[in-house]
């Protein structure tokens, strides 16, 4: 079996940024590799710096005369086929650690020079595995390419060959904002078709590769998120004017002793404010403009704990961010700023937030439903807006319910014709749409209950036909109100099953939604129990049916409207208070 050996120099170990990439290409390669993957961490282990004293080429050839770790880590580098080097960039080239490592493989190398495509080299002591090849994997926390440029030219130096392929990530950090993790989930899932690719053709296709030279978010805005995500006190950036004319930069303001005795920052409120500011920074990032197609907003945010105002200007599929409160606001969200730091780092879910009255939405409310669908998501893996669409369509249930109201119109209106008309015809349209539906995966209570309902009605009416014909109508409302009054017994109010369809996931699961849901569905069990009322009280009126059907026009406009209408009110209601005033 082929050897793979893994040699991690990064300081952090394995919870480095640059081992995701190591470990989401090799979670790619596991169901096909036929290799052996060991893995060496070097901060771990016990490997002395090189003496410099060339023993191990004078009195003791090819071996060191320190004894440490070194030894086994030579046999298991000697003997791979594969060598994956993982090391984030610092001070533009690898760490201390990999440096280390590699200069301690001095004893594997002949002293004598010898020359080579006019080069000289130091010949290696014993032959390398036939086809070895050299992975590296690398991060840096610049926003450009060239930061990895002297890297690859010094390890292909060090090699004496070139690398068979090189994985390079700028703003690597951005892998480890939970905000972001929908953004930068597709550069993972490259890296794992670019490990099951080499493990079973050797070969890597270059969209993978260039996958990682598409910048995470543009350059202005992965700036100001570094910049502000050091926490120095009393420090602001230098200006570019600063630094190129040689001003003096900004000193930093040590806190005051108590304070830094006690690990606080002098200034908790100006902390606050930049945990704000890079939080609405974050945001901005994630914007993903394949879910905001046609959408043109400003979005204010106001932390009330720590007075501070933010805005989002959403415009031509761009955000940008705006500090203060610039202009007048299409949408303006009133929040503590813990309650929206924890929903936008997914440990509160927001729409439960707005029915706890965790915080409020002002002027228009559609913009807050636009922004439930993942506005500040991040983008797709392929994040075009008719990809998206697509993945839409082919994921989502249709919603059939006029059809599933068929054998219901029958039996209203037509129940004065032949039974075969108004009570066979409607149980046998309600069996095969419900096992159409069943075996597509689509079937609903409603369906189940309307197939239920007419064979108990044709069952009724072969006992006794005189008095089912003459309460046709009364009966048909009874049940279908039985049908929807039984599905709130059960959990799952009727009205959630078919209009959860046009909502995200995250809608459809709220408790927000369910409440809507149970208040239209307990309204049109009562609308119809009532309507039967009515039918078996004066059944001999004539055109009873038409004159019950005009009554369910405005119960239809009440639905449409209800929704919205009852969730602006709660998020015109809500207030910025804490999840523990919540509870007490």
């Amino acid at each position: 079996m082929k050897k793979t050996l893994l040699i991690n120099g990064s300081p952090r170990g394995e919870g480095s940024v640059t081992m995701k990439l190591v470990r989401a290409f090799l979670e790619g390669a596991a169901p096909t590799a036929t290799t052996e993957v060991q893995a060496l961490e070097l901060r771990k282990m016990k490997i002395n710096g090189c003496l410099g004293c060339y023993n191990c080429w004078r009195k003791t050839p090819g071996r060191c005369v320190q004894r440490d770790d070194m030894d086994a880590a030579l046999e298991m580098y000697a003997a791979a086929d594969t060598v994956i080097w993982a090391t984030p960039v610092y001070h533009f080239g690898m760490t201390a650690h990999m440096k280390k490592f590699i200069e301690r493989t001095l004893p594997m190398s002949y002293p004598y020079m010898v020359l080579i495509d006019g080069l000289y080299h130091h010949p290696p002591r014993c032959p390398l595995p036939e086809g070895r090849k050299d992975l590296l994997f690398s991060t840096c926390g610049f926003p450009d390419d060239d930061n990895f440029r002297v890297l690859q030219a010094h390890f292909e130096k060090l090699l004496g060959r070139s690398l068979a392929y090189s994985f390079f990530l700028a703003e690597g950090e951005l892998l480890s904002q939970h905000a972001l993790r929908e953004r930068t989930a597709p550069i993972l899932e490259h890296l794992r078709q670019a490990g099951s690719q080499w493990a079973a053709m050797g070969k890597i296709g270059t969209e993978h590769l260039e996958s990682l030279r598409q910048p995470i978010v543009s350059v202005s805005t992965f700036v100001n998120l570094a910049n502000m995500s050091w926490n120095a006190p009393g420090e602001t950036p230098p200006t570019a004017e600063q630094v190129q004319n040689g001003k003096p930069y900004p000193l930093a303001v040590r806190p005051a002793p108590a304070a830094e005795a006690n690990g606080m920052n002098a200034n908790p409120a100006a902390t606050e404010e930049r945990k704000a500011l890079q939080l609405i920074t974050q945001m901005a990032a994630a914007f993903n403009p394949a879910r905001a197609t046609g959408v043109k907003a400003l979005l204010e945010l106001s932390f009330t704990d720590i007075k501070e105002t933010y805005q989002l200007r959403i415009e031509a599929g761009r955000c940008s961010m705006l500090q203060g409160a610039q202009a007048k606001p299409t949408t303006r969200i009133v929040s503590e700023f813990e309650t929206w730091k924890s929903i936008s780092e997914g440990r509160l879910n927001g729409q439960q937030a707005l029915f706890d009255g965790l915080y409020r939405v002002e002027g228009d409310f559609s913009f807050m439903m636009r922004m439930a669908e993942g506005m500040f998501k991040g983008a797709p893996a392929d994040s075009s807006e008719n990809a998206l669409q697509a993945r839409k369509s082919g994921n989502k249930k249709r919603n059939l319910m006029f059809v599933a109201f068929i054998p219901w119109y029958l039996g209203w209106y037509l129940n004065g014709l032949s039974p075969l008309v108004w009570i066979a015809f409607p149980l046998l349209f309600a069996i095969g749409f419900l096992i159409w539906r069943e075996r597509r995966g689509e079937g609903t209570w409603f369906e189940r209950g309307t197939a239920l309902c007419f064979a108990i009605l044709a069952g009724l009416f072969l006992a006794t036909p005189s008095d089912v014909g003459h309460f046709a109508g009364a009966l048909c409302n009874l049940m279908i109100g039985a049908v929807w009054g039984s599905s709130l017994l059960v959990g799952k109010p009727l009205t959630q099953e078919y209009s959860k369809n046009n909502y995200s996931e995250s809608i459809a699961s709220s408790a927000l939604f369910l409440r809507i849901n149970t208040i239209l569905t307990v309204f049109w069990t009562v609308l119809f129990a009532g309507e039967a009322a009515v039918g078996f009280a004066v059944s001999r009126v004539d055109h009873l049916g038409l004159i019950l059907s005009l009554a369910m026009l405005p119960a239809l406009a009440f639905t449409l409207v209800f929704p919205q209408r009852y969730v602006a009110r709660l998020a015109r209601k809500g207030g910025p208070k804490t999840v523990c005033e919540k509870v007490t």
